[in-house]
């Protein structure tokens, strides 16, 4: 049985609301208050890319996970710092169009990489580039991208992508920002 850090952050705010941050690592490489710290760093890292009415809360609990079952097996308490607003003062692009996030771990299964992705939502118009893909020169993307670097060679939290249906998992091994917008097809309303 490996276990891992279940780590949540929530954002409310804005319509579309709330939207979940989770993300999990082994239990191995650091304790829990390491392992949100090192989420909520990359996370706060984002915030210049999201519109000024989202505000992101870090749980104050990290759950426990067994990789085989998915289910949780302990809860420890953490110190999830102050919430924060998001940094970007312009109009936000509609909620189905997110910045992508592609985690690749260089771990094959059946012939296949394992790969993950995260979406973050709520970015402003300011960000979008002509042709309707993220700015990748912005400055504040470039920073997120070095966040997200920081996080995959940190060595206090080893972030991984996790199947619950193959109780698997796969340690990231490089995360970069997508050149297109993720769509959200299933929030429709």
């Amino acid at each position: 049985m490996s276990l891992l850090y279940r780590v949540r952050a929530i954002g409310t705010g804005v319509g579309g609301s709330p939207y979940y941050f989770t993300h999990y690592g082994l239990t191995s490489a650091g304790t829990a208050q390491q392992a949100s710290d090192a989420v909520r760093t990359m996370l706060n890292a984002g915030r210049f890319l999201q519109t000024s009415t989202l505000n992101v809360d870090m749980d104050d609990s990290v759950q426990t996970i067994d990789t085989v079952t998915g289910q949780p097996v302990g809860n420890e308490g953490v110190n999830g710092g102050a919430g924060w607003l998001g940094g970007n003062a312009g109009e936000m692009l509609p909620r189905q169009v997110q910045l992508g996030v592609a985690l690749r771990t260089g771990t094959f299964s059946a012939g296949r990489e394992i790969r993950g992705h995260f979406n973050m939502p709520c970015i402003g118009e300011a960000k979008n580039a002509t042709g309707g893909g993220p700015n990748t020169a912005d400055a504040d993307v470039i920073n997120f991208g070095t966040a997200l670097t920081t996080l995959v060679n940190s060595t206090t939290f080893e972030w991984v992508v996790y199947s619950r249906k193959l109780g698997s998992q796969a340690t990231v091994q490089s995360a970069s920002v997508a050149n297109l917008w993720f769509t959200l097809r299933g929030r429709l309303t």
